[in-house]
């Protein structure tokens, strides 16, 4: 089967392999733009949806919000990468835009990337719970470090 494509501005026309055109034909919808509607999403996810009477409406909004973020990431569900990473600092955020936005030597790049490395692992020792031994049961005490 052959496909035009545009290309470098050009319209180029290509042979599709027999995979490709399978994967177009089992797409039940040919572009994440043709979801306009949760109901699209749930056609284009196979789910069926019946709205749950028993759960606040900020849980149902949020069940459902998963539903059109897998429609838009082509049936795929959301997976982050590295749960919890993002870090809120400010100072963190700003050095980062710093890197990404200014040139400068490795030494003064090195020297920045030091600074939010250790700011991380001062937030990551914030983070650090504070286990109180009374509580602990007297024969696993010795586990407490």
């Amino acid at each position: 089967m052959k496909a035009k494509v545009n290309y470098n501005d050009k319209e180029v026309e290509i042979e599709l392999t027999e995979e490709q055109i399978e994967k177009i034909n089992n797409t039940k919808f040919g572009d994440f733009r043709d979801i306009k509607t949760f109901e699209d999403a749930c056609k284009a996810t196979e789910t069926e949806w019946a709205e749950p009477n028993d759960l606040p409406t900020d849980v149902v909004a949020y069940m459902k919000l998963r539903i059109i973020a897998k429609a838009l990431n082509g049936g795929v569900d959301y997976k982050a990468k590295k749960p919890g990473s993002r870090s809120e600092n400010k100072v963190i955020k700003t050095l980062k835009a710093l890197l990404s936005t200014q040139e400068m030597s490795e030494d003064e790049r090195a020297e920045i990337e030091a600074e939010i490395t250790k700011i991380q692992a001062e937030e990551m020792k914030a983070k650090t719970p504070v286990i109180d031994v009374s509580l602990v049961p007297e024969h696993l005490r010795h586990l407490v470090k």
